[in-house]
């Protein structure tokens, strides 16, 4: 049984958009739960009568959103430096050919998926 090679690289092409979009969504998902974070301090500390308690709920609700933001940040531009190192990934202007590296072929040793600690 004979594998067709173009419909592999097709595969492979769909599975890096795949996995750029993941990362892309991941970082959507953090600053929303940044957003939330931040509104919901906001909310206890301006527009709230609360007690003392919940007032400094308020002010670590905020900096946990700066901190969630920060981190979302972080993950998204590691992973995409990750996707650019490990698959010699670049996203070329349209009517390229995506996805390949410069040499045609994954650097020796590391294949899509895997990630160096």
């Amino acid at each position: 049984m004979s594998i067709d090679h173009s419909c592999d690289d097709i595969r492979n092409e769909l599975a890096r958009e795949r996995t750029v979009l993941a990362n892309e969504r991941t970082l959507l998902a953090y600053a929303r739960t940044a957003l939330m974070l931040l509104a919901s301090g906001i909310t206890l500390v301006k527009f709230l009568e609360v007690g003392s308690d919940l007032l400094a709920l308020g002010y670590v609700l905020i900096g946990a959103s700066l901190l969630v933001g920060i981190i979302g940040y972080h993950r998204f531009h590691t992973t995409r430096a990750d996707l650019k190192r490990v698959q010699g990934w670049r996203r070329p202007p349209s009517g390229q050919d995506r996805g390949k590296p410069e040499s045609g072929e994954d650097p020796p040793g590391q294949k899509m998926g895997t990630r160096t600690i």
